[in-house]
């Protein structure tokens, strides 16, 4: 996806918050640490199943606030992520109407943002389904979601070398500026007649900034309270 500005003269909007995500590559994705441009080398599996999962812990459009609310993105890439030729489908669980027409047009790539990208990688579009999503936050090893009847995602971070602690990196994903690498323990999904599985693959946690005038989240100090 470019990383050149898209857009100015967006909405007032901002999300911060945090995601889980989990693809069918093996640990780690390739798309992130490969030694070829980001997100051009072809993932481990084909296709390469992903599953976004996004709680915003403060957030607003406009003077609508959506602090709370969660979604979840879903897709499938047949070949390269850089290509464009995704199938993807759309989860919202916001309470309000204010908040679900907001958010719809967030996560749909309407007003800029890291899922214009999205959108226009995107050539199979299954829609927006407004459902029940839980995101839980048990510690720092381990993140869940999941929407009842369709998804569960349920991750455990790969322990590093010093202190007991996750192995993280730093400026290397598109969606957030430090993720936690992590793997899949039990991750399914079964929708819009697709089937996945990525239990025991690539997955990775952490907070993720955006705003409407930038194609990546944006960087923040990974110390700061």
């Amino acid at each position: 996806m470019s990383k050149e500005k898209l857009n100015t003269q967006w909405p007032d909007w901002k999300l911060d918050g945090e995601y889980i995500e989990s693809c069918s590559c093996d640990v780690s994705c390739p798309c992130l640490v490969s030694a070829q441009a980001h997100n051009t080398i072809l993932p481990d599996y084909l296709p390469c199943d992903v599953i976004l999962s996004f709680i915003i812990d403060k957030g607003h459009f406009e003077d609508v606030v959506l602090d709370g609310c969660k979604f979840v993105v879903a897709f499938s890439t047949p070949r390269e992520m850089c290509l464009k030729n995704w199938t993807t489908a759309y989860y919202i669980d916001a309470k309000t109407a204010e908040q679900q027409a907001a958010l719809t047009k967030i996560v749909t790539g309407q007003v800029g943002g890291p899922t214009a990208g999205m959108a226009d990688h995107t050539e199979e579009n299954y829609g927006v389904k407004l459902v029940d999503i839980s995101y839980e936050r048990p510690d720092i090893y381990g993140r869940e979601a999941e929407i009842p009847g369709i998804m569960k995602v349920k991750i455990k971070a790969k322990i590093g070398q010093h202190d007991n602690m996750p192995i993280v990196y730093e400026n290397a994903s598109d969606i957030a500026y430090v993720v936690t690498q992590s793997y899949g323990t039990d991750v399914r999904y079964n929708d819009n007649m697709k089937v996945m599985n990525n239990t025991g693959r690539n997955a990775f946690y952490g907070r993720y900034v955006w705003v409407p005038d930038s194609p990546i989240g944006i960087k923040y100090d990974r110390y700061e309270k």
